[in-house]
């Protein structure tokens, strides 16, 4: 059922991550067994090889499958959504120096900025466009 309402590479690709890094850790375990604590531990453990973001993919497979099993009532409750998701830390952005000195605070020279507007067309010309009459405003 779930191959029919997704594209094919889709359901290649999250069979494939299903088959080497869930299937693994809780295929000997009936779903309804499944505790948030194992799910803990095995986040825990993808979390020392893989990217954030790439967990995060690995749970909303296992996050699918939880869902459909409540669906069919094989299980009361996702034990998924009990397990907090890892967050990316946030990162700033280095704030360009403005000691009135008009070069410095520019990330681009004019010289670059038309080079870029060159290439745009459409909406991002204009968005871009109005961002930097924007900047030489302040």
């Amino acid at each position: 059922m779930y191959k029919d309402s997704v594209r094919d590479h889709t359901y290649t690709r999250n069979k494939i991550h299903y088959e080497n890094h869930i299937k693994p850790f809780f295929g000997q375990l009936l779903i309804k067994k499944i505790s948030e604590i194992e799910i803990e531990k095995w986040q825990n453990r993808l979390l020392n090889n893989y990217a954030i973001l790439t967990v995060v993919k690995f749970r909303s497979i296992l996050y699918s499958i939880f869902d459909k099993a409540l669906i069919n009532d094989i299980i009361n409750f996702n034990p998924l959504s009990k397990v907090e998701s890892p967050k990316n830390k946030k990162t700033s952005f280095k704030k360009l120096k403005d000691n009135n000195n008009e070069e410095e605070s520019k990330p681009f020279n004019q010289e670059e900025l038309e080079l870029m507007f060159d290439s745009f067309d459409g909406y991002m010309y204009y968005f871009c466009y109005l961002q930097e009459l924007d900047q030489e405003r302040l």
